[in-house]
């Protein structure tokens, strides 16, 4: 047995620090608290006397005694779900964990994924957001640098854009004003209602408009473009 070899071990007795395990060796291996998975889990929470495979993360110590670790296996196949999920680009699940000034952290198969606050659809990054599943799609996937970034955004369009069709009569928020027309936003999407399909008169003064109008939404190129 060396290090990094991944075998099957039966953990034998929960102590304070970690488990002892029984892999076959001379002497039992032991597996500290930090090692036991990837959502804090402790040694209370392993099932004695069940089979499971341990990764070998030390060389024998001076009583001929290896560390090994459930987290790192954990850490490997969670890395590939997310992979795989990834290459589909599909709207999924996950809880928020912890929120901060740039935004939020999900848990994404045990992994922590930062949702920036730019990329939240109707919730701002607040402690009552903690424990809420959003969807999510993701943004950036980089195992190597262990970093994931996910979108609420790109999921609320994505759910939306399958359910609009030309012609279909949404409400939306005006958010910015231009001299050619106002941006307004309709299901977490942006759209340009330009000033031509504002009013059959003429408008000269954008600001003198009422933002509280329906919009007929438009699929154009991808995108909800409403007149």
């Amino acid at each position: 047995m060396a290090r990094n070899d991944v075998v099957p071990g039966t953990p034998i007795q929960c102590e304070n620090g970690g488990v002892m395990v029984n892999i076959g060796a001379k002497a039992s291996a032991f597996c500290p608290a930090a090692e036991l998975g990837l959502n804090g889990e402790g040694p209370g929470d392993i099932p004695l006397d069940a089979s499971q495979n341990f990764q070998i993360i030390s060389e024998e110590d001076e009583n001929g005694q290896l560390l090994v670790s459930l987290r790192r296996i954990a850490y490997r196949a969670a890395w590939d779900k997310v992979t795989a999920l990834a290459a589909t680009d599909t709207v999924f699940e996950a809880p928020v964990q912890a929120v901060n000034r740039g935004g939020a952290i999900c848990l994404v198969e045990g992994l922590r994924a930062f949702l920036p606050g730019s990329h939240l659809v109707g919730h701002m990054p607040t402690d009552d957001l903690i424990g809420v599943s959003l969807p999510l799609k993701f943004l950036e996937v980089n195992q190597e640098g262990n970093k994931l970034v996910v979108s609420n955004r790109r999921a609320v369009v994505d759910v939306s854009m399958a359910t609009l069709s030309r012609g279909d009569v949404v409400s939306g928020t005006v958010k910015a004003l231009k001299p050619y027309g106002a941006f307004v936003e309709v299901g977490g999407m942006s759209g340009l209602l330009h000033i031509s399909q504002i009013s059959y008169d003429r408008i000269d003064d954008l600001t003198k408009v009422s933002p509280s109008r329906r919009a007929r939404a438009d699929e154009q190129d991808g995108k909800c473009m409403v007149k």
